[in-house]
């Protein structure tokens, strides 16, 4: 089973993760975490050139193809429970074409260029409904360059679509995948609770 927190930038989902990944840790050290646009060590080629073309579009979209396939070779995926934050799947609402026919050749050169990721099982959404103004408010508050200007509410409005899509996809490798959308903007610790509450089932059946 392959769990995966999902959300277009801003929603919470790395704050929420890094207290999951905390928890497990401390409660299920035996799981693996999967965070596929972390950095490569900082030796590798890429992160060093990553200080040079970091505001370059085409070298940041390599430099994640780059740092998933390194992450998810690192993964033993016969474990009976893997969780991550972002996939596959967010590479694929980064640039998701709009026409349909499109759309189905580009997931398909995603998933020959990430050849180490696997699709998810279970997605659980952070939704942050129509409020791109509040999100964008929340980005720039941040003072990040986030990289294929996804700050901007045309970016915004565009991944939250493309995530819609693949909810409702009739691609071959996402029909078995489950979709949870979770009130993005609610407590975090009430957000956790749901979040962890997904989860958990998954963990009772692993140490049965």
């Amino acid at each position: 089973m392959y769990i995966v927190l999902e959300g277009i930038k801003g929603s919470g989902k790395s704050t929420q993760f890094a207290w999951l990944q905390q928890w497990l840790q401390q409660h299920h050290p035996e799981v693996p975490l999967l965070c596929p646009t972390q950095s490569m060590h900082r030796d590798s080629w890429w992160e060093q050139a990553a200080a040079v073309y970091a505001h370059d579009d085409d070298f940041v979209s390599a430099l994640y193809t780059a740092r998933a396939n390194h992450h998810a070779s690192q993964i033993d995926w016969q474990q009976p429970l893997v969780v991550g934050e972002r996939s596959i799947l967010t590479s694929w609402v980064t640039r998701l074409p709009d026409s349909e026919a499109d759309r189905q050749a580009y997931l398909n050169q995603v998933l020959r260029q990430e050849y180490h990721s696997r699709v998810p099982d279970l997605v659980i959404y952070l939704d942050v409904g129509p409020q791109f103004e509040r999100l964008q408010q929340r980005l720039h508050n941040r003072q990040r360059h986030y990289g294929l200007a996804d700050e901007t509410l045309c970016r915004l409005r565009h991944a939250a679509a493309g995530y819609a899509y693949l909810q409702t996809s009739t691609h071959p490798l996402l029909c078995h995948t489950q979709w949870h959308c979770l009130d993005a903007w609610q407590a975090p610790e009430a957000l956790q609770q749901q979040i962890l509450g997904l989860i958990q089932p998954y963990l009772l059946t692993q140490t049965v």
